[in-house]
This record gives C-alpha cells, structure tokens and sequence, in this order.
C-alpha cells in the first residue's frame, strides 16, 4: 500500500514482524504492514538520552523482552578516533529504552564509543566498539572491539580484538 515513507532511516522490525519502524531525527514513527499505514508517532526525546543527536546511521532493534536497542550520537561527549577517520567527532553511544518504565539506560561504558549494535539470541546481543582514545592507524575505520552484552546490558564479555567491521545472522 502507498505509506509516505520519504526522508525516514534506520527501519527496522517489530519483534512479530507486524510492524516497521523508522526515524526522521526527530520522531520514530511505527507503521502496520498488513494496514500500510502510520499507527503511532513516538518523540525521539522521550526515548533518547539527553543530549543526543540523531543521525543517518542510528541504529535500533527490539530485543526479546521487548526492550528497544539502539545507539546515538551523544552532543557533548567526543571520540578523537572518530574525529580522524569521520566526519563527525561525537561519541556514540548504546542504550536500552524499557517501555513499560519509560526509562533509557546506558549499556556501555563511556570509554568506548559504539560503532555497531548487532541483535544476537536469547536475548544477548553485541557490539562493536572502540576506545574514544585508542590509537588505530587511519586505514582501519570500522575496526574495534567485539562485545557480547548478556542481562539487558549488565554483562559485557570481550569476544574479538579489533574485528574488522562484524556481521552475522541472527539464530534462533
């Protein structure tokens, strides 16, 4: 069906497949797939930490518990590997939104900025990320650390030393 869906990024899935999500830097939007309509417009303030800022290369998904990952710019914190490599100097940071609490936390620490969240099984998920001081040689842009992040956040395991750029399927 014809949903106006121009100037939107990042979409994603709902957990059952019902629904499709994306952003326009300002507010996420959540649209019926059987319906091919609009169902319901959520303020990225309301979801976002203070200070954020909203780009082309957001990322979010839900994990199992219905919680919303995802990861942002953050204004006012700045990553010295990013300001050499991109365009953009700002740190960016992971968080879970929990819905029912209307709470956002942060998942990572603030050493590191996160260059990829990648939602995993049973509720695990990872990421990618570096330390907003390391020092990589400039050709390795998407190179950090892979992390396997276990208990909504809480439980943080190294699992690949400068993993150029890591991708993988979901399993069930």
């Amino acid at each position: 069906k014809n949903v106006k869906t121009e100037g939107l990024f990042a979409p994603f899935w709902s957990l059952d497949g019902q629904y499709v999500y994306a952003n326009d830097f300002k507010y996420l939007y959540k649209f019926s797939v059987s319906a091919g309509k609009q169902e319901e417009v959520i303020p990225l303030a309301d979801i976002c930490p203070k200070g954020f800022e909203m780009d082309a290369s957001a990322k979010f998904s839900f994990l199992e518990d219905g919680s919303l990952l995802f990861s942002v710019q953050i204004a006012d914190e700045d990553c010295r590997i990013c300001k050499s490599l991109v365009s953009s100097s700002h740190k960016r940071g992971a968080f879970i939104y929990f819905p029912n609490e209307k709470r956002t936390v942060r998942i990572f620490t603030d050493d590191y900025c996160v260059e990829n969240i990648i939602d995993g099984a049973h509720g695990d998920f990872y990421i990618a990320a570096h330390k907003k001081d390391g020092k990589f040689p400039k050709s390795t842009l998407n190179t950090g650390d892979l992390y396997k992040i276990s208990d909504s956040g809480k439980r943080a395991e190294l699992i690949i030393i400068k993993a150029n750029n890591p991708s993988f399927a979901k399993q069930k």
